[in-house]
């Protein structure tokens, strides 16, 4: 559980270290070798996670997580266990392709989750840094982060698009 820990935290910096290179990198985006997924795949990956797991389909949820993910087993076991106690309904309301080196894509996204039955909140609002991978050329989420303020680099993007 401790290496878990120390992975996952690895990960997340790992994750921050990226985007901010990202950020600050003059045109946003890696021109080398490695294909540049379009905003729409990546937002498609995304969506597409979150619509399984309203529909209770718990495989083809974890479909859209790399398979070596550090994240893929916590992940799994956190979707069963939300299922088993709460029925919720998620709604992207942006999403924001920051861009992409040799090997990851990043995004962010600001994510509406509204509780139908089962626990205490009803409706949350979640910013969301992906981090993205290629597997058998499909592109499949790596990590994800959330954020615990509105995403400045978000709200100031212009590429975001606006569901």
């Amino acid at each position: 559980m401790a290496m878990l820990k120390v992975h996952s935290m690895n990960t997340c910096a790992s994750t921050i270290v990226l985007l901010l290179v990202l950020v600050s990198c003059r045109g946003g985006a890696y021109s080398g070798p490695a294909p540049t997924p379009t905003t729409d795949v990546l937002r498609q990956v995304i969506v597409a996670h979150y619509h399984a797991i309203e529909d209770n389909r718990l495989d083809e949820a974890m479909h859209y997580y790399h398979s070596q993910s550090p994240e893929v087993v916590q992940t799994r076991e956190s979707i069963e266990l939300g299922l088993s106690q709460f029925l919720l309904k998620t709604t992207t309301m942006t999403f924001c392709y920051l861009g992409q080196d040799q090997e990851f894509a990043v995004a962010t996204a600001k994510h509406r989750y509204l509780v139908i039955s089962g626990v205490k909140f009803v409706e949350h609002f979640v910013d969301v840094v992906y981090q993205l991978r290629e597997e058998r050329g499909s592109w499949k989420i790596w990590t994800k982060q959330d954020t615990p303020k509105p995403n400045a680099i978000t709200q100031n993007r212009s590429s975001c698009a606006r569901s």
